[in-house]
Formats: C-alpha cells, sequence, structure tokens
C-alpha cells in the first residue's frame, strides 16, 4: 500500500475555496483527486490544474488517504459522508477525514459519531484567510480531534495552512470558527454602515479610506470585504445577473455562518444581540436584493 506520506490527498468540493486549497496541494507535488457536484467546476480545475478527477466522495476516499470536505452546509457534508458511496463507506483506520466546512456544533458531533462508528478518524478544521480563498497557502486552519490523526494530516494541513492550531478534541475546532466568524461578519456590518453614513454625508470614499487607514481601521480582512461587496455601497444594478447572484451568494453564507455562532453562543447562555442584527443585515452588507 502506498505510504500516507505519498498517498494521494482527496478533496470533496471544489468550489472558491476547496478548489483553492487543492490547486495548493497539487502545486506543492502531491497527487490530488476530487469530487465536486458541479460537473463544470471540477471539469475546470482538472483541466487548469491537472487533478485528477473522481465520480463520487467514495471513489475519492478508495483513491486517497486524507480527505478534505470543504462542502456549504451540515445537509451536504452528511450527504457526501454517508451511503454507499460516502466517504465513510470506502474509507478506514488508514485515513483521516477532515470537515473544513463551517458546520453547526451538532452536525460536527453527529458526523464525528458516524465516522468513529465506521472507524474511520475525523478531524473538525475550520479553515479561514485574511482574504478569503486568495489566502489559500497561509490559511488559518483550527483543528479538533485526536492527536495522532492531527499528527497523521499535518503535512496536508501545511501545504495549505500558514497556522495550525490543535485546539482539543472533535468540535474545539468549530467553536473557535464561529467565535472567529462572529467577530469577522460583525465587523463587515460596522464598516458597511459606517462607510453608508460617510456616502450620504458628501464625505470622499478616498478620504475614509485615508481616515480608516491612518487610524488603523483598514484591515486585509477589510479590504477583502469591499472587494466582494464591490467599491459602492448602493444595491448593485438589478441587470447584472452574475453580480447578483454573487452577492445572494455571499449573504446566503455569512447568514449561514452567523446563525451557527448565535446557536453556539445562546448554548453558553449568551445573549449576543450584535449577531442577531448581523444575520438581519447580511443582504445589505453584501448588496443582495432581499
Amino acid at each position: 500500500m502506498t505510504s500516507f506520506a505519498d498517498a494521494a490527498v482527496g478533496f470533496v468540493g471544489v468550489g472558491a475555496m476547496g478548489g483553492a486549497m487543492a490547486r495548493c496541494v497539487r502545486d506543492a507535488g502531491r497527487r490530488v483527486v476530487a469530487t465536486d457536484v458541479s460537473k463544470e467546476t471540477l471539469e475546470a480545475l482538472v483541466a487548469e490544474a491537472g487533478i485528477e478527477p473522481a465520480a463520487t466522495p467514495g471513489e475519492v476516499a478508495q483513491r486517497s488517504r486524507v480527505v478534505a470536505v470543504v462542502v456549504q452546509d451540515d445537509v451536504q457534508a452528511q450527504s457526501v459522508l454517508v451511503g454507499s458511496d460516502g466517504i465513510l463507506a470506502n474509507a478506514g483506520p488508514d485515513h483521516v477525514v477532515l470537515l473544513h466546512s463551517t458546520l453547526s456544533l451538532d452536525g460536527v458531533q453527529r458526523l464525528a459519531t458516524l465516522a468513529s462508528e465506521a472507524g474511520v478518524p475525523l478531524l473538525d478544521a475550520g479553515v479561514s484567510g485574511r482574504q478569503g480563498h486568495h489566502s489559500a497557502g497561509d490559511l488559518c486552519v483550527m483543528v479538533g480531534g485526536p492527536a495522532d490523526s492531527v499528527a497523521r494530516a499535518r503535512p496536508v494541513l501545511s501545504i495549505y495552512g500558514g497556522l495550525i492550531l490543535h485546539l482539543g478534541p472533535v468540535g474545539t475546532g468549530m467553536r473557535a470558527k464561529l467565535a472567529r466568524n462572529a467577530i469577522c461578519y460583525s465587523s463587515y456590518l460596522a464598516l458597511y454602515e459606517g462607510l453608508a453614513i460617510a456616502e450620504e454625508a458628501g464625505i470622499e470614499r478616498k478620504h475614509m479610506d485615508q481616515i480608516l487607514e491612518h487610524t488603523g481601521l483598514h484591515s486585509v480582512a477589510m479590504n477583502a470585504y469591499l472587494e466582494l461587496r464591490s467599491s459602492s455601497m448602493r444595491p448593485h444594478d438589478p441587470s447584472d445577473t452574475e453580480t447578483a447572484q454573487t452577492a445572494a451568494f455571499n449573504a446566503m453564507i455569512g447568514r449561514k455562518d452567523v446563525k451557527a455562532a448565535r446557536e453556539f453562543a445562546r448554548e453558553l447562555g449568551l445573549d449576543l444581540h450584535g449577531l442577531t442584527a448581523t444575520i438581519r443585515s447580511m443582504d445589505a452588507v453584501f448588496g443582495a436584493r432581499s
């Protein structure tokens, strides 16, 4: 059998973030086997980066030893792990499954239980970057799970991660990711509202940029948000369907991520009203039509 260090790395989900991570691994000289619900997305990555395509998540597991799951939510994560064509039915103790998706804590624990019953090591390993998927290669990887599995996965994680923190048992990585997301999206809302005030007051944007830069409020993360949101704080042209779809997608992901953070906060006995306001404001923050 191929040694763990030399085996292919699998990716289930190669959208913006998963695709960037897969490219990093391929550029590092490792074989990469991947699948995605979008045939077009997968075919583009195969043609561009030499990724080896697979028909199902189960096939990815059969052809690799580390399997990175980079999908949208709990439902998608469960769908790629369970079933005869899923990862767990086609993996074993010699694998490590990495949950890179932002999931609810209940979702992480449910999948961890299923993996344990199947005898497949699983780590929750949320990822974040200062410039989203453009940070692949220098991502922050927040890991929860057994130390031996973390050690086995670390050579792969270090390819796309600049900071890899093993925070404790399964679930602790996602706890850190949810706290980080609460800060991130709330900051987006503050920036959006502050710039809206400046715009209505007739303050030129270039002057606001100078003020924010000089007073330490500009950051790589805030600049990444502004790239997503565009230079204008006004709603996008309704005829620009591609931009509208991107805005709607970003708003949807933001709501999902902040709702998971708010749910966790409530479990801790915290009633954080700012998170509720952030959830309600995601369409405006990303310029999506309500």
